[in-house]
């Protein structure tokens, strides 16, 4: 609740320094490979072949892209598909968590990055939550100048990209 109120107060300072976006990916994803495991999820990184270089802050791009993956975790059933991979245009780089969740309507869409927003479909709705993390990782990725997109299909699953603007891309 305290991130929510020094976000809503635009009082949430963020520690800006130039990143390598793939590490802090890298580093999500090897915290929840156990989760994954567990669940029997393959859970797959796609390398990007350029170090993709950005500013932000360290620890708050951690918690989104975990808030992300977090969720795809929890609402992928067993056997089930995690995929991370990266898009590089001009001047952004895209982060895409596809998974073969239940995936979300078209209805409960529209509430998704709503403060408190809990999806109506029973098999998620029982998900234990707040209806929070979607809110503030949206607000993180703004106050980072960049934006956040979902496409779903129920049945089928979800993909959730976030676009920051990058300061360099060099081949590794």
């Amino acid at each position: 609740m305290l991130t929510i109120s020094r976000i809503e107060g635009q009082r949430l300072e963020l520690s800006i320094e130039t990143l390598d976006l793939f590490a802090i990916v890298k580093q999500v994803y090897d915290t929840l490979k156990v989760k994954a495991d567990e669940k029997k999820i393959t859970f797959t990184l796609v390398p990007y072949p350029e170090k993709l270089t950005i500013s932000g802050d360290k620890d708050k791009l951690s918690e989104v892209i975990e808030n992300i993956v977090g969720n795809a975790l929890k609402y992928t059933p067993e056997n089930g598909r995690i995929s991370i991979h990266f898009t590089l245009d001009k001047n952004t780089t895209g982060v895409h968590v596809s998974d073969t969740g239940h995936g979300i309507s078209q209805e409960d869409l529209s509430k998704l990055f709503q403060k408190f927003g809990r999806l109506s479909d029973a098999k998620i709705s029982k998900t234990p939550g707040t209806g929070l993390g979607l809110y503030i990782t949206k607000q993180i990725v703004e106050l980072h100048k960049g934006t956040i997109a979902v496409q779903s299909e129920v049945g089928k699953g979800s993909t959730f990209s976030i676009f920051l603007p990058i300061l360099e891309a060099t081949f590794v």
